[in-house]
């Protein structure tokens, strides 16, 4: 399993239509009137397209891996929108292919 897949699908996210989520056994609620500040949208835009820049060719490189985990701990934390972006990009970008590491 790829590491991507593998970190979004350890933390097991559930949604409920409260938007409760659950994530290695803590409970995170999400206030859905709260709306992302412009510099969060600008993040997860640059996630996107920092991620289908990377499986473009269908492969990703360690060089490339990292790039995306520095992003994506770049404020010591990762979101629940972070997560859902990075896994909506992946499949997009691949559809039901499986994801090809390129490690040399």
């Amino acid at each position: 399993m790829n590491y991507f897949m593998g970190l979004i699908n350890s933390w097991n996210v559930s949604l409920t239509k409260s938007k409760r989520y659950l994530v290695n056994q803590m409970h995170i609620e999400r206030n859905e009137s709260q709306k992302l500040s412009e510099a969060d949208l600008a993040h997860l835009e640059q996630l996107r397209n920092l991620v289908r820049h990377a499986l473009a060719d269908g492969k990703l490189s360690q060089s490339e891996l990292e790039d995306i985990k520095t992003l994506l701990y770049a404020d010591h934390r990762v979101t629940v929108d972070e997560l859902v972006t990075l896994r909506t990009t992946i499949r997009q970008v691949l559809g039901d292919a499986a994801l090809e590491y390129d490690w040399q």
